[in-house]
């Protein structure tokens, strides 16, 4: 118990630092992809996609058992 402790502190990574330049152009890109990528919903249409999924997911569940 006591070596795992000491060795945490050789598996700890520092972040690398990012300016706000960059912080602010890649999370730009990020936003843009994803704005592109997922046609607008109305919350009515992402319910019913939700319990669409949950349905399925229930049904997965109660083949495996």
């Amino acid at each position: 118990m006591r070596e795992q402790r000491r060795n945490l502190e050789n598996v700890r990574v520092t972040p690398q630092r990012v300016s706000r330049f960059e912080f602010e152009k890649h999370h730009e890109e990020m936003t843009e992809q994803k704005e592109r990528s997922m046609p607008p919903q109305s919350k009515a249409d992402r319910v019913a996609q939700i319990m669409k999924d949950a349905h399925e997911k229930a049904k997965r569940r109660k083949k495996r058992r």
